[in-house]
């Protein structure tokens, strides 16, 4: 701001004029300016005869302390098929290097230089297992270096790692995935790799997966001798332990494979002259066979385990095949007659020497026609006449009525029964041979008829 006077009329006016507050910049100019020359007469003289290639160590036996850690921000997809985990992990190096030291007071009060790292020593740390196209996924960053020679790199990085996914327990499986670094030239003597938190990774900052649960990242420092060489190889190993989430594997997989195998069960409901009955089963089988899939897409190809769910779709959809079967053969029996098929030996053989044919109890229909024990025989009936269907005990006395009731039984069989009357009693001594005959004649007619369905509705027999 500036002051000035101007007369007006013979008095004197004070002018104020307001300029841009550049002033303000000026104390950071000059700063920087006294700074500028100190940091680069200091880099020139850290950087003129550096060595890249040297191991900054004050004596050659001695190991170079390697401090190790690193942060999990992210877990960014879990490669079930090709069995890869991605990841968003920042590293952290610590080491001193004995030939980046200074006396701050000599350059300006500079005690920390921010340089790249292909201008110093920086130790060649790799992911072992890594599956990336570079093989060294992470972004090189500046190296922090202070006067005391300590330095920092924490490079960021996206890491794509091999892991052995088991999917035994799919979808209610924990995964165990390594992170293997080390070394790949310097053994132990050379680069000593220390753990930098014993608790393992820094979590901190994790931005959580929408399919999986953190639950820790264990880290531990392994010391290998290998074949090929006597000095020990260090290398520090993290393990990622997953957790996988299921509530979307359960409402889009589970839920609607078990209603879909409960409507199984339903088919056998529907009657069987109903088009429908083998349609509802193929269908079923069908629609678990796209759920299956859907299962076997994001699974590995590998025979080393079953998944759970895998399991389950195929105890289902073995149950259904069973009942798709089963409802053709029941369609297959319920539309034969006696016009086209000949009723088997062995049906008609266990037919006739099953209780209810037994020719001994032929007096109990004899004296339910002559008598009208119908009350005393109802049990019986109930008892007896189950091979003739699932229909309820009301339905069965009515189809026994129909045999005792129907013409044939009436004009041809009773006569015979009558004649020989005295001797239907087990008393008497059992039925003659003749009546044996034209009852298992007669009898084995009305069961086929029943069984093959020739005559029709059961109102016929009523």
């Amino acid at each position: 701001m500036t002051v000035s006077f101007r007369y007006v009329c013979g008095r004197p006016i004070i002018l104020r004029h307001f300029s841009e507050p550049k002033i303000q910049v000026y104390p950071f100019v000059f700063a920087e300016s006294l700074q500028g020359p100190h940091e680069k007469r200091l880099l020139h003289t850290l950087l003129d005869h550096y060595n890249v290639l040297e191991r900054p160590v004050m004596n050659e036996s001695d190991p170079l302390q390697l401090s190790f850690g690193l942060t999990l921000m992210q877990i960014i997809d879990v490669d079930e098929k090709n069995q890869l985990l991605i990841t968003n992990i920042w590293l952290k190096l610590e080491w001193n290097d004995v030939n980046l030291r200074w006396n701050s007071s000599e350059y300006g009060g500079v005690k920390d230089l921010r340089i790249p790292p292909h201008r110093i020593w920086k130790p060649d740390v790799l992911m072992y297992n890594s599956a990336d196209e570079g093989f060294d996924g992470t972004y090189p960053t500046n190296v922090v270096v202070r006067n005391n020679g300590s330095c920092l790199y924490v490079p960021p990085g996206i890491f794509k790692s091999t892991c052995k996914i088991d999917i035994t327990w799919f979808p209610f499986d924990d995964q165990r995935c390594e992170m293997k670094f080390g070394s790949w030239t310097y053994d132990g003597f050379q680069l000593d790799l220390q753990l930098q938190d014993e608790n393992g990774g820094d979590i901190s900052s994790f931005i959580t997966n929408g399919e999986w649960d953190l639950l820790g990242v264990p880290g531990k420092r392994n010391e290998i001798y290998y074949n090929c060489c006597p000095e020990p190889y260090i290398d520090i190993t993290f393990i990622i332990i997953i957790r996988r989430r299921t509530l979307y594997y359960f409402f889009n997989l589970i839920v609607p494979c078990v209603l879909i195998a409960s409507m199984a069960v339903l088919g056998f409901t529907l009657p069987p002259d109903s088009g429908e009955k083998l349609s509802l089963g193929v269908t079923i089988l069908l629609s678990l066979t796209v759920f299956l899939n859907m299962v076997a897409e994001t699974m590995p190809a590998t025979s080393d385990a079953v998944p759970l769910l895998g399991t389950y779709f195929n105890c289902i959809m073995f149950m259904v095949a069973s009942s798709v079967v089963s409802t053709i053969l029941i369609l297959n029996y319920h539309h034969r007659n006696a016009d086209t098929h000949e009723m088997s030996p062995w049906v008609s053989s266990e037919a006739l020497q099953s209780p209810v044919l037994d020719l001994s109890d032929i007096r109990y229909f004899v004296n339910f026609y002559l008598v009208g024990q119908e009350v005393l025989y109802f049990p019986y009936i109930k008892r007896r006449l189950r091979l003739w269907g699932s229909e309820n005990p009301h339905t069965v006395v009515k189809r026994a009525k129909g045999i005792i009731y129907h013409d044939e039984m009436e004009l041809w069989l009773m006569p015979r029964l009558l004649e020989g009357k005295p001797s239907l009693d087990s008393k008497h001594g059992g039925v003659s041979p003749h009546i044996n005959n034209d009852v298992k004649t007669l009898l084995n007619w009305h069961l086929h008829e029943l069984l093959l369905g020739r005559r029709g509705s059961t109102d016929l027999l009523i």
